[in-house]
C-alpha cells in the first residue's frame, strides 16, 4: 500500500515529498484493485441509463449518467456529455469497465475533491477502460504529481494518496485526443492506523529484471532493493550487510544511516560502486547485481560477538523473476505472505494483492488454421489445477465470462469457429488471453445472410457469400458454372491465400454507439478497437507459419468509410 504518512526516508535519495499526491497505477485485474480501507465518502460508476450499481471488494458504486444531469457530490466540476454501455462483460471489478463516460473537445477540463479536513489522509480512485489502445488520461494535481493511464487493450487504475493541506483539491484531466473518457471513480478518508510490528528490518520487495519499475537520474534503470523498518524503533544501518551470496555475509556494506519505524530504503543493485556507498545520482548502490534467473537475497544484521546474523532472506527466490515485476512480502497481519508483486513500488509501501505465481500460458492442439473435417480441440496447461474458461463469440474470457474447459472431452469444431482461452488458479496470476480461428472453407461459401448473434442494424449490413448466380460465376472465373461448381472453386481458392482474423466482441464490430461499423466515419484513436489478429496460411510451410498479436483495429479510408460501400464477409 502507500504509505499513510510521510515516509522517513533519508534526505540524499532525492525522492520528492512535497506536498501533492502520490499515484499509483496498473491493470485493474483483481476485485482487491479496489481500495475498502477507510471511510467511504462517495463511489460512483459512471455511463449512461444501462449504468450498474455494483459492489466490488465490499465498495458500494452509484450509478452516474451525466446525460440526464447526473452529478457527483464530492469532485465538484466533471462532467461528461455522452454515455455507453457494453465495453467489457463479467461481474465484480469488470462492472465498472462495462460503461464509460466521455466529453467531446481537446481542452482539459479541472473538477475540485470538496469538503475535505486539513490534515487528514484521503484515497481516491480512478478507472479507466475503452476497448481500445493508445488512448492516453492524465490527471494532474496541479502540484506537478500526475499519473498516465495509457490504454492497451485492458482495464486499468489509478489510486492518488494525499494528506488534505486546504478543504478542496483540485485535479484537472487531459487526453491525448479530442475526447475524454472515465468509467469510475471513488474518494475515502483513511483512518490512521498503527504500522504493522514484525519486530524486524526485511528486504520488503526487490526486482531482479527491472526495465522501467525505476530508473535512475542518469535514466538508466537497474535492479533494485527496497529494505523496510518493520520494527517500533529507529535502527542505525551501521553493521548491516546485503549479499547474494551466503559463503560473503558481508559483501557490501550499507553507510551509517538511521531508518526510522516504518520507513523503507531504495537500494539499486547496479554492480556500481563509489567509496562512500553511493553513486553520482546520491543513491545507494551495491557492488553487485540481481539474478533474474533466481538466486539467494540476504540481510545482514550485527549481533553480540562482533559478526553478523541473519535478519531475513530469501533463500533462494524463485526463476524466473520477471521483468518489471517485483517479488517480495504482501498482506496486512504478520505472517506476512511472500510472492510476486505485479505493481512494483519502489521507495513506498508494498502495494497488494501480490501472487504465488503466474499460470503457465495455454497451448493448443491442432493449431489454428484450415480444415475439412470435424477436430476436437484441446487447451492445456502446464499449471497443475489450472482452471481453463473459453469463449467461442470473440468476448475475453474471464471468472464470470465463458465456461469451463473439460479435458475429457475437449471442445468439438465442426463448422468455422474462433476459440479464446486464458488459465486462472486461485492465488495466481492468469494468462493472457489466446485466440485461435479454425477455418471451414466450405462452411465459408455457404455463409448466411444473418448469422446467430450478428446485427442488422448497421446501415450497409452484408453477411453472406454472394448469393447471385451469375455473379458467383463470374468469381469463380467461368460464366457457365453451376452454384455449386462455382463455390468448390471458390473454397479452393480460398485455400491458397492467407487468412486474417480479426478478433473482438461483437458489440466493438456492430453496437449502434461504440461499434466501428456502426460508425464508419469515426476518426481517430477514440474510434479504435482493441483485438487479435491472426495471419496464417493453409499447410505447414515453416516459412509461411505467419504470426498472432494483439493490437488496434480502426475504420481505414476517406469517401469508402460510406456505409453504402461497406462489405464484410464474416468467419
Amino acid at each position: 500500500m502507500i504509505a499513510l504518512s510521510a515516509l522517513a526516508l533519508p534526505t540524499f535519495m532525492g525522492i520528492a515529498t512535497a506536498a501533492g499526491i502520490e499515484w499509483l497505477s496498473g491493470v485493474a485485474d483483481s476485485d482487491e484493485i479496489v481500495i475498502n480501507r477507510g471511510v467511504l465518502l462517495e463511489a460512483a460508476n459512471f455511463g449512461n441509463r444501462n449504468t450498474s450499481t455494483p459492489t466490488v471488494n465490499n465498495v458500494p458504486f452509484q450509478a452516474v449518467d451525466f446525460t440526464s444531469r447526473g452529478r457527483l457530490s464530492k469532485l465538484i466540476g466533471l462532467t461528461y456529455n455522452t454515455g455507453e454501455s457494453g465495453k467489457f462483460g463479467g461481474k465484480g471489478i469488470a462492472e465498472l469497465f462495462d460503461t464509460i463516460a466521455y466529453r467531446s473537445g481537446a481542452d482539459p477540463q479541472t473538477a475540485t475533491l470538496t469538503q475535505l479536513k486539513i490534515g487528514s489522509t484521503y484515497v481516491v480512485q480512478f478507472f479507466y477502460y475503452h476497448n481500445s489502445v493508445n488512448r492516453v488520461v492524465t490527471i494532474n494535481d496541479g502540484n506537478g504529481n500526475r499519473v498516465s493511464l495509457s490504454e492497451s487493450g485492458e482495464p486499468l487504475y489509478a489510486t492518488g494518496t494525499f494528506t488534505a493541506d486546504s478543504n478542496n483539491q483540485t485535479l484537472t484531466f487531459d487526453a491525448n485526443t479530442g475526447s475524454q473518457f472515465l468509467n469510475a471513480y471513488q474518494l475515502r478518508k483513511i483512518i490512521p492506523q498503527a504500522p504493522l510490528i514484525l519486530g524486524e528490518v526485511v528486504i520488503s520487495e526487490f526486482v531482479a529484471s527491472n526495465g522501467s519499475s525505476f530508473q535512475d537520474d542518469n535514466g538508466d534503470s537497474p535492479d533494485w532493493i527496497e529494505i523496510w523498518n518493520a520494527t517500533d524503533t529507529v535502527v542505525d544501518l551501521e553493521g548491516w550487510y546485503l549479499t547474494d551470496d551466503p559463503e560473503t555475509p558481508t559483501q557490501w556494506p550499507f553507510p551509517s544511516l538511521s531508518l526510522k519505524p516504518d520507513a523503507v530504503l531504495l537500494v539499486l543493485a547496479s554492480g556500481e560502486i563509489a567509496d562512500d556507498r553511493t553513486n553520482t545520482d546520491g543513491l545507494l548502490h551495491t557492488n553487485f547485481t540481481l539474478d533474474k534467473a533466481g538466486s539467494y537475497l540476504a540481510l545482514m544484521k550485527p549481533n553480540d560477538k562482533g559478526g553478523t546474523e541473519l535478519a531475513h532472506a530469501y533463500a533462494p527466490y524463485p526463476s524466473p523473476q520477471l521483468r518489471d515485476v517485483a517479488f517480495g512480502l504482501f498482506g496486512n497481519k504478520s505472517p506476512l505472505s511472500m510472492g510476486y508483486l505485479t505493481t512494483p513500488t519502489p521507495g513506498r509501501h508494498n502495494q497488494g494483492p501480490g501472487v504465488k505465481g503466474f499460470v503457465a500460458d495455454t497451448k493448443f492442439s491442432p493449431n489454428r488454421g484450415f480444415y475439412d473435417k470435424p477436430i476436437n480441440v484441446s487447451i492445456t496447461s502446464a499449471t497443475d489445477e489450472a482452471l481453463i474458461r473459453y469463449t467461442t463469440d470473440g468476448s475475453i474470457p474471464t471468472l464470470e465470462n465463458g465456461q469451463d474447459y473439460l479435458e475429457d472431452s475437449g471442445i468439438r469444431i465442426e463448422r468455422t469457429t474462433i476459440v479464446r482461452a486464458s488459465a486462472f488458479k486461485e492465488g495466481f496470476h492468469p494468462t493472457n488471453t489466446d485466440t485461435h480461428t479454425f477455418l471451414f472453407v466450405n462452411d465459408i461459401v455457404e455463409q448466411p445472410a444473418r448469422p446467430d448473434g450478428f446485427p442488422t442494424t448497421w446501415t450497409g449490413w452484408d453477411y453472406a457469400m454472394e448469393d447471385n448466380e451469375a455473379h458467383l460465376a463470374l468469381i469463380a472465373g467461368t460464366p457457365n458454372l453451376a452454384p455449386a461448381e462455382a463455390k468448390a472453386v471458390v473454397a479452393d481458392a480460398l485455400r491458397d491465400l492467407p487468412a486474417l482474423s480479426l478478433t473482438m466482441p461483437v458489440s466493438n464490430w456492430f453496437s449502434p454507439s461504440s461499434g466501428i461499423y456502426h460508425n464508419t466515419e469515426g476518426r481517430g484513436m477514440g474510434w479504435e478497437r482493441a483485438c487479435s489478429a491472426e495471419y496464417f496460411f493453409a499447410g505447414e510451410n515453416p516459412s509461411e507459419r505467419g504470426f498472432q498479436m494483439d493490437c488496434g483495429v480502426r475504420i481505414q479510408g476517406f469517401t469508402s468509410r460510406a456505409p453504402s460501400r461497406l462489405s464484410l464477409i464474416h468467419i
